[in-house]
């Protein structure tokens, strides 16, 4: 296999509003040219992050505001990926925490780490990774 080329291509990452997604972001934005689609919860903190990266590296940058613990909200926003079949990599990046006592995680908390660390991704993977796999194109997923 050789080495993914991002210069003008389209990436996608998710849990890019912040933390190691939104430096992943700047990394493939100001090392490698690539176009970004910035993928989290916080509408706000992505338009910050889009603006700063469309006028500091001059790449492109579209946004899917969506919450990685509903499957409809994953199921669409793949959708939207797919749509204009530009899409050539995916960095999996978002998932959520619990920071305290296992004992006092109540069960809504589980199921929402649950649903974004786990169905979520394994829903991105089997979908884009049938993607590319059916149209033949370079492309890769990163988990």
């Amino acid at each position: 296999m050789s080495k993914l080329q991002f210069k003008n291509k389209w990436v996608l990452v998710t849990g890019a509003s912040s933390g190691l997604g939104e430096e992943m972001a700047r990394q493939l934005a100001f090392q490698h040219g690539a176009n970004l689609i910035l993928l989290a919860r916080r509408k706000d903190k992505l338009e910050q992050l889009k603006a700063a990266l469309e006028k500091e590296a001059g790449i492109s940058v579209k946004i899917i505001v969506a919450d990685l613990s509903q499957l409809h909200d994953v199921d669409h926003a793949i959708d939207q990926l797919l749509a204009d079949g530009q899409l050539y990599a995916t960095i999996l990046n978002a998932g959520v925490t619990y920071f305290g006592k296992h004992s006092e995680l109540s069960w809504e908390q589980f199921q929402t780490m649950l649903q974004t660390n786990v169905v979520s991704v394994v829903r991105f993977t089997n979908r884009l990774v049938s993607h590319f796999e059916s149209t033949g194109k370079e492309g890769g997923v990163l988990i």
